[in-house]
């Protein structure tokens, strides 16, 4: 069922606050096309971003409920997002970071196979990453992701990290990936 805004209800209504969209514990997903205002993700609640076209939400994410991305397409986030505390699951297509924290220094992420979560040449700070994609660190040479907390591997023996082709060797050699451990 669709309510004209591009986005599909299931059988749990939703409704509009002043700074944008309040989520209550329901599912609810944004298709088709790009959307542009605040949205709080209640607790037990999922925001889910499900298209194949490629877009930009220009909104701040706020909340503990669930942000997914689902979908072939790319959605960049252009807003800063770090009063989300929810996880982030990169189920399909790409997640790109289009801002200075785009990706919630408070979010645990998880990024499936086949799936890219892209910093498009940004430094972001996350708590977690269960990683059995992409995580694309293309773009400006000074760019970094940095886990705070806990970097899973999965399906892969070591981390599946695309740099630019298009930079001269020397220069992606000065990308180390640097793994830190530290004893709580």
């Amino acid at each position: 069922m669709c309510d004209g805004e591009g986005w599909r209800r299931h059988a749990d209504p939703f409704r509009h606050v002043a700074a944008g969209l309040d989520r209550r514990p329901r599912r609810h997903h944004l298709g088709g096309r790009a959307l542009g205002g605040d949205v709080s993700i209640g607790a037990g609640a999922s925001f889910t971003f499900d298209q194949t076209a490629n877009v930009s939400y220009a909104g701040a994410l706020s909340g503990t409920g669930d942000s997914v991305k689902d979908g072939l397409g790319t959605v960049v986030l252009t807003s800063d997002n770090s009063a989300f505390a929810g996880a982030t699951s990169v189920n399909g297509g790409t997640l790109a970071a289009g801002a200075a924290n785009a990706f919630s220094s408070a979010s645990e992420f998880s990024v499936a196979a086949g799936a890219t979560l892209d910093l498009a040449g940004t430094s972001q700070a996350i708590v977690g990453l269960t990683n059995a994609g992409t995580v694309g660190i293309a773009g400006s040479l000074g760019s970094k992701l940095t886990v705070s907390g806990d970097y899973v591997a999965e399906g892969r023996h070591c981390p599946h990290l695309a740099a630019d082709p298009m930079l001269p060797q020397e220069i992606s050699r000065r990308r180390p990936l640097k793994i830190y451990h530290s004893h709580e």
